[in-house]
């Protein structure tokens, strides 16, 4: 009982914390309201609340949050709002639960403009004035509470993928050890909304690999993001069946290089773009120039699968110029067709703190600029 006292002391906290920022950007932007449609902004904002019925889709946690100068509103169903006020805690954090009819999603509108004013904000244009980069920046750095939870999802996270490929066998399928993954993430209260599963010639042909029915003769590549309380972790490893073959190590080894460049440039102060084009330059060093054109390198990490990928100096967007804060996760992407490399890590003054892994995966060991960036091997099971 304590621990639970302690917890909603917390998440009061945090959530008070959160509305006064919401509050701050409302006044900044002249809003009377500010609505949260997505079900990252949600758990952001309900420090880690969340009501996962259609995993994966923005519109599957059927609620919204709308907030006002005075008063915080859960908007739902009447088939959510029961369970979210007893299982999720919102009206203990202060939320006020408004129900619709099922039925009745005509409503919803009528209630955002009676309750939210003339000019409400929200993280979707089609929902109002559009701040959705405003929000994700205001969640880009995390709170010590917030990086606590996601430590425990990393450490989850890498267990169920290292624990899938350890019990690798010759001749099972690729959805044989897709099951065993989302078996594992469960067991955890982790939903795996990306779960690859990429074997032999797939692995080599393509760098996605939805699971199929294809049987793994020599090695198999498990790619997962996994959410939890909101919170989302990336993670990919490889195993081989024997020996490692050489090629593919030497595939494998040049991800790990550019990720390892990526990571040691993703520094507080810095721009997502320089760290960007840091791991462009490696690929290049390697003998792969332009193999950033073949799969997103990923990026900046925590409420969503990835909060924005950045886009290359060479075609800016955006995020490209955007200062990396203190405090917050990351997950690049890099790949060598055939080889990946991916963990979710903290910033921090004291340099990269890595979130996904067990202790007990083998690993290399890569100099960058005078530091040494662990990254995973190639497991010989």
């Amino acid at each position: 009982m304590t621990g639970d006292v302690e917890r909603l002391s917390e998440r009061r906290g945090e959530v008070a914390n959160k509305l006064e920022r919401l509050r701050r950007l409302m006044a900044d932007h002249d809003l009377t309201g500010l609505l949260l449609t997505r079900p990252g902004g949600i758990s952001w904002l309900t420090a880690g609340g969340q009501n996962p019925i259609v995993r994966g889709s923005d519109g599957g946690a059927f609620c919204w949050v709308l907030v006002t100068a005075d008063r915080a509103y859960l908007l739902t169903q009447n088939i959510e709002g029961p369970r979210l006020a007893a299982e999720e805690g919102l009206r203990d954090l202060g939320f006020e639960i408004v129900e619709h009819p099922w039925y009745a999603t005509d409503t919803w509108t009528a209630t955002l403009n009676r309750l939210g004013g003339n000019v409400v904000g929200a993280d979707a244009g089609s929902a109002g004035v559009d701040v959705s980069a405003d929000l994700i920046r205001l969640r880009l750095s995390l709170c010590q509470h917030e990086q606590h939870r996601l430590r425990r999802l990393g450490a989850d996270g890498a267990e169920a993928v290292e624990g899938s490929l350890r019990a690798l066998r010759a001749g099972e399928s690729e959805r044989a050890i897709a099951a065993r993954l989302a078996h594992g993430c469960e067991l955890k209260g982790i939903a795996p909304v990306v779960l690859l599963v990429g074997s032999d010639a797939r692995m080599r042909s393509f760098r996605h690999c939805p699971p199929s029915d294809e049987i793994v003769n020599e090695a198999a590549m498990v790619v997962l993001v996994g959410v939890r309380g909101g919170l989302n972790i990336a993670c990919t490893r490889m195993a081989s069946l024997g020996a490692v073959e050489a090629e593919l190590d030497r595939r494998q080894q040049a991800a790990c290089q550019v990720e390892a460049a990526m990571i040691a440039a993703t520094v507080p102060g810095a721009s997502y773009g320089a760290a960007l084009e840091r791991g462009i330059e490696t690929y290049a060093e390697l003998g792969w120039p332009g193999e950033h054109e073949h799969h997103y390198q990923g990026g900046p990490i925590g409420y969503d699968v990835r909060e924005f990928g950045p886009a290359p100096r060479a075609r800016p967007d955006q995020w490209t110029e955007e200062p990396i804060p203190d405090g917050s996760a990351f997950a690049w992407n890099p790949t060598v067709k055939g080889g990946k490399s991916e963990d979710t890590f903290l910033t921090s003054p004291d340099g990269p703190e890595w979130l996904t892994h067990t202790d007990s995966w083998p690993v290399r060991e890569i100099e960058v600029d005078g530091q040494v960036i662990v990254r995973p091997a190639i497991l010989e099971v």
